[in-house]
């Protein structure tokens, strides 16, 4: 189980939320990112968003996290989504190469 600094705790079954869920966002998201495009999730940690993006019908969605742990929480709940892919230990995102799948 993954710690915070808040003293919350997540757990493959109870994502963490910082600041909000994906539908506070989904209009935004759904203006500005269309569903075929490849989107960067870069800091994912322990969020749902992800899946909800895809759940919205977007096509392919790389996550990014320093933490070992976040992403193998990650990896083994989203498993069976196959358009969510999980990159470990990406610190600088403006270096990336295209495609940027792992």
């Amino acid at each position: 189980m993954a710690r915070y600094p808040t003293g919350t705790s997540a757990t493959r079954s109870n994502p963490m939320l910082w600041f909000s869920d994906y539908s506070r966002f989904e209009t935004i998201v759904r203006k500005h990112i269309p569903k075929s495009s490849r989107v960067l999730m870069a800091g994912c940690g322990n969020l749902a968003m992800s899946n909800d993006m895809v759940e919205d019908g977007y096509q392919e969605i790389v996550n990014t996290d320093l933490s070992s742990v976040v992403i193998d929480n990650f990896k083994a709940r989203y498993a069976h989504v196959p358009q969510l892919s999980c990159i470990l230990g990406l610190d600088d995102v403006t270096s990336l190469q295209q495609p940027y799948l792992p």
